[in-house]
């Protein structure tokens, strides 16, 4: 609620059921979190890189218009998915990425700034730092479970949220005319490599949204691109008739063959026309 008495969600319900346009509704939502400094999932105070930098993704799409619109390792901007946007509304482009998406947004009239860490955010990768540099030299296989191992201790006494260390908010919505509209934004994996992206600004892997379904994804992001997820629930649903349950448990089943987590989809995060 970052101090406020509503939370995004129904930021988003009474945007949409005042007959805002939905895409502005789910993103005024999703904004909430993005600024909040006690939420390390996004935006402002987001889990660094592993260098230490705030480096953010986010992606937006209007499913009657079939427009989207994307940003990667963009530093500087609480709001990625208000950029986001402006690549969808001002752009014949998908997904601007790094430095430029960082001049896109300010020749946007965004406020640049220097860092985008809080003395939270700053103090948690201070802390990896301090445990993981003597496992830098390690083989790769030991390496990647003194890694694993040192996250689930940082977890385990609180430095890192366990349900922020991947770091993603969704915000998707349908109004009473069927037009549905999603949005994603992250901070992406805490301490990853410097310009890694995720399946978040990927639009049809972690981000989709059609007059049918809208969908957005949370977790490793590297199996949502490879099974190209959030499009491919959507498929399941349009071509081949499955139900919304189906199509998420088949699409977590692919995931699961690539060896991502063995979840159901039970109660999925998505929303059907």
């Amino acid at each position: 609620k970052n101090g406020g008495t509503k939370t995004g969600v129904e930021i988003a319900f009474g945007m949409i059921t005042d007959g805002k346009d939905v895409l502005d509704a789910v993103i005024a939502g999703v904004n909430l979190c993005e600024l909040d400094p006690e939420d390390t999932s996004v935006g402002y105070g987001g889990l660094p890189n592993a260098d230490g930098v705030v480096q953010l993704d986010a992606s937006c799409m209007h499913g009657p218009k079939k427009r989207a619109g994307a940003v990667a390792c963009i530093e500087g901007v609480r709001t990625p998915s208000l950029v986001a946007q402006k690549v969808l509304s001002d752009t014949d482009h998908h997904l601007i990425v790094g430095r430029d998406a960082q001049r896109f947004a300010r020749n946007m009239g965004f406020t640049i700034e220097d860092d985008l860490n809080t003395e939270r955010s700053r103090a948690a990768w201070l802390e990896w730092k301090r445990r993981t540099d003597p496992a830098r030299y390690l083989d790769p296989v030991k390496r990647e479970a003194a890694l694993r191992r040192v996250e689930r201790e940082m977890m385990d006494e609180g430095w890192v949220d366990p349900n922020h260390f991947y770091g993603t908010i969704n915000c998707n919505g349908i109004n009473d005319k069927g037009e549905i509209c999603g949005v994603t934004t992250t901070g992406g994996l805490a301490w990853k490599i410097p310009g890694r992206v995720g399946d978040s600004p990927i639009i049809g892997a972690g981000t989709w949204a059609d007059n049918v379904v809208a969908v957005s994804c949370t977790g490793q992001g590297e199996f949502f691109i490879r099974a190209n997820a959030a499009a491919e629930i959507s498929a399941r649903i349009r071509h081949a008739g499955a139900s919304l349950q189906a199509a998420c448990d088949a699409v977590l089943a692919d995931i699961a063959k690539l060896g991502g987590d063995e979840l159901s989809a039970t109660d999925p995060l998505l929303l059907s026309g």
